[in-house]
Formats: C-alpha cells, sequence, structure tokens
C-alpha cells in the first residue's frame, strides 16, 4: 500500500472545507486534482471514502472514510510535531512533556514508554505528575497542565 501525504492533505482537506471544490482552493489545487488525489488514495486502501451523489449534493464519509480521516489528521499533526521537534533541536530548545499517572501506570506502563522515548535521541524533559481523580485529570488536560495522562475509569 502506498499513500501519499497529498492524498491525505486532500482528504482531510474536502472534509474539512465541506467541498472538493473548496478544498481545492484552500489547497491550491483544481477540482480535478483533487479527485484524483483521493482516487488514488482509494485505490491505495481498496475502499471508497466518500459517497459522491452528484450534482451539488455534498460528499459524505463512508465508515471507512470516517477511519481514513481520523488516521490522516493523526499522521499530519504527527509531521506537524515531527517539525516542531526538529526545529527545537537545531535551535538547542528541548521539548517537555507533562504526564499525569496514577500509581499503577507508574509502575506498569511507563517505564518501557520512557526507555523507548529514550531511543528516539531527542532530548525530551518528562515531568510525572501524580493524579488521584478523574476530574482532576480532565480539568488539568484542559487547562493545559497536563500533555497526556492516564486515569482510571471506574464507570
Amino acid at each position: 500500500m502506498t499513500v501519499t501525504l497529498r492524498e491525505l492533505e486532500a482528504l482531510c482537506a474536502v472534509v474539512e472545507e465541506g467541498s472538493f471544490r473548496a478544498a481545492a482552493r484552500a489547497l491550491g489545487y483544481t477540482p480535478s486534482a483533487v479527485s484524483h488525489q483521493l482516487a488514488g488514495l482509494e485505490r491505495s486502501l481498496g475502499v471508497k471514502l466518500f459517497l459522491r451523489p452528484g450534482g451539488r449534493a455534498r460528499a459524505s464519509l463512508t465508515p471507512a472514510g470516517e477511519v481514513a480521516y481520523a488516521q490522516a489528521r493523526r499522521v499530519l499533526a504527527g509531521l506537524t510535531a515531527l517539525g516542531a521537534e526538529v526545529a527545537g533541536v537545531v535551535d538547542g530548545r528541548r521539548a517537555s512533556l507533562s504526564v499525569g499517572v496514577i500509581q499503577t501506570a507508574a509502575v506498569e506502563l511507563l517505564p518501557g514508554s520512557l526507555r523507548a522515548l529514550r531511543q528516539t535521541g531527542t532530548s525530551t524533559e518528562v515531568r510525572l505528575v501524580e493524579v488521584h481523580a478523574p476530574g482532576d485529570v480532565a480539568q488539568a488536560l484542559r487547562q493545559g497542565s497536563l500533555d497526556v495522562a492516564f486515569a482510571v475509569n471506574r464507570s
């Protein structure tokens, strides 16, 4: 399977702009170029991503398209993070990560994750913050005092 960044960008643009024509404007392509990118992505994945009713009716995502869109957003966000982290290393800035943990996560999940992070070669400072209540975790994530958290859902 070969998927290109342009295909993923076209997928996201169509969803976020609401139409093939608006996506083409946003990307600086022609509508047929956007359609061509999406046809290539559909061929690579072996599924239809959009229901295309024709005329002026809006195209909508199929269930497979919903999954592909969510993953495409993650890939594009990861590339943005990649650029920022590399620029930080080049500029001499250190990346930092605040992780909210419960005791079990700190003991069982984090050691392997931290080892893997260290092996990437990035200079990331990790700050562990013990959390107790799920409401505190959600609030800390919303406020930006935590970047990521492990919590227990007891419902």
